[in-house]
């Protein structure tokens, strides 16, 4: 077997890098290069996912990148179905500082819809800290929640909303009445129902009754009305999206639906940050050490306990916590399987440790593969459904935000009325192929002078586009891309550009974005501002994109949810 020098030094050559244009591609100094390639210093543990981004810019498949992580003593990378969830997988980590990021109230879900992140426009919302208010094991769940006391009265339309997620409930092919297909984790949630919500329950009943069967795959939106302690009245456009399939995380982003709701959030934000300047303190999620200790506090468990229902010793246990022992994956994987963790949370300590995760029981279950017999997806029924163009056409064209669906080739498949004219595009006058790939679009002229922060969007849009099909200048040919395509829309642009005088400036502006962007990987969710000059004002949108339904489905779709109560008085 060769040496990981002399492996590294043949795809680098291979694919036309030098040591200095690799380097900067995933964040190194040149001298660390230079030091792998000579053998002078062996790559350390906390390298392996730079070795894994080199292997990526250089055109390795996983067999290559495995034969360089196996002479290197690391743990390989899967192959096969799976590696494409890898590709888009955000760690908790990553989710929870990103929620921070959004002006919107976003909730993060698990796998059994428990808030598992959420930032501090949600703590607004809600009029309480989820952090302090709602740390009871448990009581971060999105049926809990609803039912309590303090929501219930908030959610106007109460029983539209409970309807929404009774439905994604019943896909479990769970009935309340009866003990089929019944599991521990609704056994739980159901018994604490009852002893707190008794007065609930046919209410509950009644709805899981009426509620249609929510459909895996189905983007999940609603409207919601609520009325927050002062009077007022908010409206919210909801939507559920794949924020990691890979660790069953779910974005749950509440969108004002008007000016008013945003003028309200934009109040209560500036009182906050006059009161409490100080950032919202999440857990650290960079010590697996204190991952571990906190999750066995928090489940009430002692060490001589989790010993026991892992098999451990309770000696073994406080070494593991106290630093005295050296982290082991299957030591980890072994505990957070008993204290019953969630993927989001048992993936945050892997990824702590330095070990590679774990797929949750959600891609388990939709790759085909076994799950926990107590898992809410244990015994499920297929009730999956394909969407097309034509359906996701129906779909969008209700929504009262512009929403643009693409599919693998970033070639706009449906487009809505709102976005039409946003993107001055009428989709049905433009023919398959070069003209309706999301390139061509973001690089028309009419586009570039309407967009005040082009580049921002061109940076966030075309990572996924740029990727897929080519190699632009200074990086290398991608194996198993339709170069040819790529290469089509480029002399489309460049056509285009010509006849009107253009040149390739535009196209040498969107490499300039390209090659600055770190991290240019299109993952689960990106999300980004959008600033349109409309005549003598100016349009703010939360740009949110997603995959329509990553599974299955090869289509994203890129929704602009109006950002201020301005922009809601302008698109009325």
């Amino acid at each position: 077997m060769a040496a990981f020098p002399d492996l590294l030094i043949e795809a680098r050559e291979r694919a036309g890098l030098t040591q200095a244009g690799l380097a900067g591609r995933i964040g190194v100094s040149h001298a660390t290069i230079t030091s792998w390639e000579t053998g002078r210093r062996h790559p350390r543990v906390s390298a392996r996912q730079q070795i894994i981004e080199a292997a990526d810019i250089l055109g390795l498949e996983a067999p290559q990148l495995n034969l360089m992580l196996a002479e290197l003593g690391f743990s390989p990378v899967p192959e096969g179905r799976i590696v494409p969830l890898l590709d888009r997988r955000k760690p908790l980590a990553v989710v929870q500082a990103e929620c921070e990021t959004y002006s919107w109230p976003t909730l993060a879900m698990n796998e059994d819809f428990e808030v598992v992140g959420w930032n501090a426009a949600a703590n607004d919302l809600s009029e309480l800290d989820l952090a302090t208010d709602l740390a009871e094991p448990g009581a971060r769940h999105l049926l809990r929640m609803a039912l309590s006391d303090h929501y219930n009265a908030k959610l106007l339309n109460w029983e539209e909303v409970i309807g929404q997620m009774v439905s994604m409930w019943k896909i479990n092919g769970f009935d309340p009445l009866t003990a089929e297909n019944r599991t521990p984790y609704f056994d739980n949630l159901m018994a604490y129902v009852a002893t707190h919500h008794q007065q609930q329950l046919p209410k509950l009943f009644s709805l899981w009754q009426d509620s249609g069967t929510w459909v895996e795959g189905n983007r999940f939106y609603f409207e919601a009305k609520w009325r927050a302690s002062d009077g007022a009245m908010l409206h919210f456009h909801n939507q559920m999206t794949s924020w990691s399939d890979f660790d069953g995380v779910s974005a749950f982003d509440w969108h004002p639906a008007n000016a008013a709701t945003w003028d309200w959030l934009d109040e209560r934000r500036e009182q906050r940050l006059r009161h409490q300047p100080a950032a919202e303190a999440h857990l650290d999620v960079s010590s697996a050490r204190a991952l571990l200790r906190f999750a066995r506090e928090r489940n009430g468990l002692s060490r001589r306990k989790l010993g026991e229902l892992s098999g451990l010793s309770a000696s073994f246990v406080y070494a593991m916590e106290a630093g005295k022992r050296p982290l082991v994956r299957e030591t980890i994987v072994a505990m957070t399987r008993a204290m019953k963790l969630d993927m989001a949370f048992a993936n945050a300590i892997l990824d702590a440790a330095g070990f590679d995760p774990e797929p949750s029981d959600l891609t388990a279950y939709i790759l085909g593969h076994d799950v926990a017999p107590d898992s809410r997806f244990a015994g499920n029924p297929d009730k999956r459904v394909i969407w097309d163009p034509a359906t996701i056409a129906d779909e969008i064209a209700g929504y009262a935000w512009p929403t643009l669906v693409v599919n693998e080739r970033c070639e706009a498949i449906a487009i809505n009325g709102l976005a039409s004219r946003l993107f001055l595009m009428d989709l049905e006058s433009v023919p398959p192929g070069p003209a309706r790939n999301l390139f061509s679009l973001v690089t028309d002229a009419r586009f570039v002078r309407r967009t005040a922060n082009w580049d921002v969007v061109i940076a966030n849009v075309l990572p996924g586009n740029l990727e897929a099909y080519m190699a632009p200048p200074g990086s290398a040919a991608r194996p198993g891309k339709d170069a040819a395509y790529f290469e089509d829309v480029v002399q489309f642009v460049r056509r285009r550009e010509a006849a009107g005088g253009e040149g390739d400036a535009v196209i040498h502006r969107v490499f300039a974005a390209w090659r600055a962007k770190p991290g240019r990987r299109l993952t689960a969710r990106i999300t980004f501002p959008f600033v349109c000059d409309q005549a003598s004002a100016a349009l703010r949108f939360n740009t949110v994109i997603a995959p329509w339904d990553a599974m299955l489905n090869p289509y994203w779709s890129i929704e602009l949810h109006p950002a201020d109560g301005e922009t809601w008085r302008l698109l009325a």
